[in-house]
């Protein structure tokens, strides 16, 4: 990302919802570079990250896959405050059940890995309003982390 380790001040990661997997490791690894690097890691709700991410103009359908034809999904507005939801359920059937029609985003619908540069903007705007909110750990070892952190 074209920074080194001493001009990060603070570290976010997504807290879910989302894949289980994908949320630990990046969980874990937030924590690892934290420590190594000695700053705070903070938790970023998914939700909130992709409405501050559609900006304004919302609410916004924040629709999220959460494996084999089963979403989650909220309505959000532009700060990334949850108007509706989260529900679980088909992804057809959460579109029906929030309420008016609202354009949806997501990762699916916001132009794939690309565009997620603005989505790791919108988790780094988020971040520093969580001052020292601890990312909750999942059992990977952050001192070990840590240390890749510091090289």
């Amino acid at each position: 990302a074209g920074v080194q380790g001493g001009e990060v001040r603070i570290v976010g990661a997504c807290r879910g919802p989302g894949s289980f997997t994908g949320i630990r490791v990046g969980l874990a690894a937030a924590q690892g570079l934290a420590r190594g690097w000695g700053i705070h890691a903070v938790g970023v709700d998914a939700f909130e990250a992709w409405g501050r991410w559609a900006g304004d103009g919302g609410p916004w359908l924040v629709l999220l896959p959460l494996g084999r034809q089963d979403w989650t999904g909220a309505l959000v507005d532009g700060s990334g405050k949850v108007a509706w939801g989260p529900s679980r359920g088909e992804r057809g059937r959460l579109q029906e059940e929030a309420p008016g029609q609202r354009p949806v985003v997501g990762p699916a619908e916001s132009g794939g890995p690309k565009r997620h540069g603005g989505l790791a903007g919108a988790v780094a705007a988020l971040a520093p309003g969580r001052g020292a909110e601890p990312v909750p750990g999942y059992g990977a070892d952050p001192a070990a982390l840590g240390r890749v952190g510091r090289v």
